[in-house]
């Protein structure tokens, strides 16, 4: 292709068509290889590690054995002390010095947020049948921590990059069935994407896209996968059946905890 866009001097800008001086330049090609399986495992293994290892995380740290020993170090000085004397000034330096400690764990806790997230955008782009079972696995046990973005939902949204989409819905389903998970939004959410995902390869939002039909369709299913969680509330533990009648209730579809209709 001849441009003058590429010139070894400058000049003013010539009509189409009259290219002097110009240059010859080769057309650019870019071809995008799928990802060796053996490569991408390992990704998603290490990827698996770093969301594994920064669960857990509190909007405000507790205090270390360090902290709260300087902590209470700066409260006997303030009782105990003079006033006006060295104790205030030693009292304020360690006021300074657990402020300081505070300060670095909150952004540690804000570092290791920001790598959890990005962990959780690079597997969602993952493709292969271990990325989709890392998916599935955490956007079950994804839990609202109260602080920074959930996983989950960007997991979620990395559904249609999976390959696999019959393997994916068979994951999610047994996920949803299995008691020892929670039947949270961002679960729920998944189980829906892809239903649809592995029908027409499309993930609507529920409600909002699709004909009269497909929404009564649609709601038609939510209540059944409700009534599979209903069923399996026996062989849940205390705590979680506690958790998910909880959840249940505040379900807009009619069920028998959110005093709707009556269940069969």
């Amino acid at each position: 292709m001849a441009s003058e866009r590429l010139r070894s001097t400058p000049g003013r800008l010539l009509p189409i068509g009259d290219c002097d001086p110009c240059a010859a330049t080769n057309a650019v090609g870019i071809d995008i290889a799928p990802r060796d399986a053996s490569e991408e495992a390992e990704l998603v293994a290490s990827l698996s590690r770093e969301l594994e290892a920064t669960k857990g995380l509190e909007p405000r740290p507790e205090l270390t054995d360090s902290q709260k020993k300087t902590m209470q170090e700066v409260q006997d000085e303030l009782l105990t002390g003079d006033p006006g004397g060295v104790s205030k000034k030693r009292a304020e330096d360690l006021l300074q010095k657990m402020n300081e400690m505070v300060k670095e764990q909150m952004a540690a806790t804000e570092k290791r947020q920001a790598d959890r997230l990005l962990g959780a955008q690079r597997l969602a782009c993952l493709e292969g049948d271990e990325a989709i079972r890392a998916k599935v696995h955490f956007i079950a046990e994804e839990r609202e921590s109260g602080y920074g973005e959930s996983i989950g939902l960007i997991l979620v949204n990395g559904l249609s990059s999976s390959r696999n989409k019959q393997l994916q819905l068979s994951l999610l389903e047994a996920a949803w069935r299995d008691p020892n998970n929670l039947p949270t939004y961002e679960l729920q959410e998944a189980l829906r994407a892809a239903r649809e995902l592995e029908g027409d390869g499309m993930a609507k939002v529920f409600g909002f896209d699709g004909s009269e039909e497909e929404r009564k369709a649609a709601l038609k299913q939510d209540q059944a996968d409700l009534d599979v969680i209903i069923g399996t509330l026996p062989a849940r533990s205390e705590a979680n059946r506690t958790q998910t009648i909880e959840m249940l209730k505040k379900i807009a579809i009619p069920n028998p905890f959110n005093q709707g209709t009556k269940h069969p």
